[in-house]
């Protein structure tokens, strides 16, 4: 008799034990349909926000002033930058990156202005050089190679002169 029970007791716990392992799962299960929901959901509203960014940027450039300018391309190494180039820095003191960093004059494309170069894209005015006068653009790349093999190029580039911030 005594056997009897305690298999029984063993028999009922594993069926309860089951059964909450189940409840769990299923409740797992119904939280990961929910939360797969609400990216669809957050998916969509990605997609709608994207186009309408889209059309926002497209009405912002047209607001910008565009004119062709000569686009060149340099480096971090002393064929491009000569002495400045032990630095390491731009003219704002921020370390140059090739998806952001162009060298401009500042008299015509202020410090810190926002740039869009076609072809090219966003980038960010944060250095000047010796040789970047009137409109000409001089593009930031990781290597000398890179730049060399950009090349000189004359492309339309949209720009706001009077945003940006000056340095003394």
């Amino acid at each position: 008799m005594i056997f009897r029970k305690k298999w029984f007791y063993i028999f009922s716990v594993l069926i309860l034990g089951l059964f909450i392992s189940m409840y769990f799962n299923v409740k797992r299960l119904y939280e990961t349909k929910v939360i797969m929901a609400q990216l669809d959901t957050k998916n969509s509203e990605l997609a709608i926000e994207s186009a309408s960014f889209e059309g926002r940027q497209k009405k912002f450039i047209t607001s910008l002033k565009s004119e062709v300018f000569e686009v060149t391309a340099y480096d971090k190494s002393p064929l491009s930058c000569g002495k400045w180039a032990q630095y390491g820095k731009t003219k704002t003191g921020t370390k140059p990156n090739s998806l952001r960093t162009v060298a401009v004059d500042p008299d015509i494309i202020p410090l810190g202005s926002i740039v869009y170069i076609e072809g090219i894209g966003w980038r960010i005015a944060e250095d000047t050089g010796r040789l970047i006068k009137g409109k000409s653009i001089d593009v930031f790349f990781d290597s000398y190679e890179d730049a060399l093999e950009f090349g000189r190029k004359n492309i339309k580039v949209y720009y706001n002169g009077k945003s940006g911030y000056r340095i003394s």
